[in-house]
């Protein structure tokens, strides 16, 4: 998104989204430092040098082939970022209504998505008029609302709640992404 923001020239995007990526850089460094195996360093690695190389690249491609209309390149990729973000969560979605125990969201982090992608999806579209900005938060509004739903359908059970936040015990943090594969 701070990419994006500085193609738009946006002071308002770059300067909400900076300090959310100065915060995921410090994420992912504590995520590093906390792992308790070789395999999920890797992982770690991965995923963020691979961020790294995709978007360096798509700013080259950009650059070579398009020029100031590929603007539409980190567009697109911004939306595919915010799209997996929001739907991370529901991975846990089989879980919540097999065991009828909505322990593994997060209650205000289900809020604060909710929020966010509520003021993110109005200042998209009465605003900038940017369906860049505006479709994929209000993508987020509903699948905020799906989580928010299944809260309240199934209360959680407190001791499934512990086990299930063991990522914020440890770090101190609340953004824990399930593996993709973990719902299998």
């Amino acid at each position: 998104l701070v990419l994006y923001a500085l193609e738009l020239k946006d002071p308002y995007i770059f300067a909400a989204n900076l300090p959310g990526a100065v915060v995921g850089l410090w994420f992912v460094l504590r995520a590093h430092t906390l792992s308790d195996s070789d395999n999920q360093r890797v992982h770690i690695e991965v995923a963020t040098l691979g961020s790294v190389v995709f978007f360096a690249l798509l700013a080259e491609v950009r650059v070579q082939f398009f020029g100031p209309e590929g603007i539409a390149l980190y567009a697109w990729a911004t939306m595919a970022f915010i799209l997996i973000f929001y739907m991370l969560p529901l991975a846990a979605v089989y879980h919540v209504i097999k065991e009828r125990d909505s322990s593994r969201f997060f209650m205000p982090q289900v809020c604060v998505c909710l929020l966010n992608s509520t003021a993110w999806t109005a200042y998209g579209f009465f605003a900038l008029r940017n369906p860049f900005v505006w479709a994929p938060n209000a993508a987020g509004v509903v699948l905020a609302l799906i989580q928010l739903f299944f809260c309240l359908v199934y209360p959680r059970r407190e001791e499934a709640y512990f086990r299930a936040n063991w990522f914020r015990r440890i770090t101190g943090s609340y953004y824990y992404a399930p593996a993709p594969l973990e719902f299998l």
